[in-house]
């Protein structure tokens, strides 16, 4: 059995830490822009299902297919998230929210954004 684990103070985390994040590269799909992505993964369970990290993205927009149920806390910056039949939401600075698995649409980051992202992958049925 596994106890509870701390978290450390990971590098990047606060939007006034300089620390560099690991180059991630454009995310596929992109539709609008040039987005680079930023992050650093900060945590991965045994069996590789559950991860966490912060991920800093530059604006752009692109297609995005869930494979897994995200929480996302955004720390700054603002984006837009739209579904398939064009509904939007908004999200800026402290605003928290969760995208499920099987989610198609379309991601936007209007200003540069970084948030702190834990990903759960469910197992095949």
């Amino acid at each position: 059995m596994r106890s509870i684990e701390a978290i450390q103070p990971l590098p990047g985390v606060l939007p006034r830490d300089t620390t560099p994040l690991e180059n991630w590269g454009p995310p596929p799909h992109v539709l609008s822009g040039c987005p680079e992505t930023r992050g650093v993964s900060a945590f991965a369970s045994l069996d590789g299902a559950f991860t966490a990290g912060v991920w800093e993205c530059t604006p752009g927009k692109w297609r995005i297919h869930f494979a897994e149920d995200e929480l996302s806390v955004l720390l700054s910056g603002k984006i837009v998230v739209t579904d398939q039949a064009g509904q939007h939401r908004t999200f800026v600075a402290g605003d928290a929210f969760v995208i499920p698995a099987g989610f198609l649409g379309t991601l936007e980051v209007v200003e540069t954004a970084r948030k702190i992202f834990a990903l759960h992958d469910r197992p095949a049925a």
